[in-house]
């Protein structure tokens, strides 16, 4: 006798029939199989009635991947993407956008619902993009086979495309132009290329291509001068003179993006980016936010609420290329800024320099580290901003700046379960989060940019 599938374990490969209860963060469907096994099916939405195949099978969960959507949510629209089933880029876009925000709120009001504080009153609502497709100013591209793509987040598989919705038109001409080299003169080259990053400021009209390259294949790419590159290489930066050109290096299993070993090619060596009233100098490696004029309206709001005054020196910690440092300096006495990427810093300074901003001190290093060191000579302050990687800051900053006296605290973050987690510990200190503003960095993503602003307690010294 056959054992009913809602009595036995189901295996990895198995089709399933389920509905889709919620949306967890990721972007992912969330819905219990008769079976009771809880099962996570991306491009889904609440109440969707779905076939799916179990992919992954862990004791208490299922990851599984879409089959088909049987009865669909009434909110569900054709995705704009062609790629869009198959593409781990996007996870939206079978929403129309306002019906995006208003999802990303509720999962973000669920993320911060475990916290002992009054959600609803703090999370204000959330300020979408102006622009919500064609916005990135930097694109990740995998090879692979002499295609280029997004990896398919199920199978870890390559997407190859022909463009990108969320890049600009600009981006897309590279995209197609750097395909049909490798299926000609880069064919030769294929195998050693791991990655292709494309930067691009439409506001400046400037380019920069990164081929990120197997460390091991470093020699067929340079000369023992790094004055020669591979002949392959020459059609395609000859095509496109106003592009710069770099190469990095990195071992082959890593995981990182890309690694600090970038060789200079072709074209100028930097780009410029305009975010709000300042223009940044731009190395390959460094950090900008992906969406320009998103990321305007975000340092304008975090300045607002900051509040800070003429005669006040005002900390940045983790400050990257410096474009909130430099939105800064106009409204206070200076600015100390500080960040760990040495070539950051470089780059921040001549965005100084060509802002003609002179009231910002840049310094490279650990922000615990320099942070001691001015408490030890005595400075101290009133405001400062934070902008930490998605791990968050470190776990001694809170003390820190309890110890610096800061009363007014903007901290900038890119994850809410990290923000979480920070937020306990600025509490442990004094702190008190008097609200959070959401801005749609990411649109067609999961992805959210958060301002939290917090106040010293007399706990801290006022």
């Amino acid at each position: 006798m056959l054992t009913p599938l809602s009595q036995r374990a189901l295996q990895e490969g198995e089709q399933i029939e389920l509905t889709i209860d919620s949306l967890g963060y990721g972007g992912v469907g969330v819905g219990r199989h008769a079976s009771g096994l809880v099962c996570f099916v991306g491009k889904t939405l609440p109440g969707e009635r779905v076939t799916a195949r179990i992919l992954r099978r862990k004791k208490r969960h299922a990851v599984c991947g879409l089959q088909a959507v049987l009865k669909p949510a009434a909110e569900r629209v054709e995705p704009p993407c062609v790629y869009f089933s198959e593409c781990g880029g996007c996870h939206y876009q079978q929403l129309p956008y306002a019906e995006q925000l208003q999802v990303k709120m509720r999962i973000l009001q669920d993320n911060f619902s475990r916290l002992a504080l009054p959600t609803k009153e703090l999370i204000e609502p959330i300020v979408g993009a102006t622009t919500a497709l064609g916005y990135r100013n930097k694109s990740f591209l995998h090879v692979e086979q002499q295609q280029i793509g997004f990896v398919n987040p199920l199978n870890k598989s390559i997407v190859p495309i022909e463009r990108c919705l969320c890049a600009p038109d600009t981006t897309n001409q590279l995209i197609a132009s750097v395909q049909e080299w490798l299926r000609g003169a880069g064919k030769i080259l294929t195998e050693h290329l791991l990655d292709i990053i494309i930067r691009d400021s439409e506001t400046n009209q400037q380019q920069m291509i990164i081929f990120v390259v197997a460390s091991e294949s470093r020699r067929l790419f340079l000369s023992s001068d790094k004055s020669k590159i591979p002949p392959a290489m020459h059609s395609l930066t000859e095509k496109h003179p106003e592009v710069s050109f770099y190469l990095n290096f990195k071992p082959r299993q890593s995981k990182s993006m890309f690694t600090d070993d970038f060789i200079h090619i072709a074209g100028s060596r930097a780009l410029n980016e305009t975010i709000g009233r300042v223009t940044l100098t731009l190395s390959p490696g460094s950090f900008v936010q992906i969406h320009p004029q998103q990321a305007a309206a975000l340092y304008d709001r975090a300045i607002h609420e900051l509040q800070p005054k003429q005669d006040e020196v005002v900390y940045d910690l983790y400050s990257g290329s410096g474009a909130l440092s430099l939105l800064l300096a106009g409204q206070c006495r200076e600015v100390y800024a500080i960040e760990q990427n040495y070539q950051a810093v470089l780059d921040a300074q001549q965005s100084a320099k060509l802002n003609q901003i002179e009231n910002v001190v840049f310094r490279s290093g650990k922000c615990e580290t320099i942070l001691k060191k001015r408490l030890r000579h005595g400075h101290r302050a009133v405001a400062a901003t934070i902008n930490p990687p998605r791990s968050g800051c470190s776990a001694t900053i809170p003390s820190l700046l309890q110890q610096l006296g800061v009363q007014r605290l903007i901290y900038i973050s890119c994850s809410p379960p990290t923000l979480c987690r920070d937020i306990e510990r600025l509490s442990e200190q004094g702190y008190r989060l008097k609200k959070i503003i959401p801005f749609d960095m990411f649109p067609q993503t999961y992805h959210l940019e958060l301002i939290a602003y917090f106040f010293g307690t007399k706990s801290n010294g006022y």
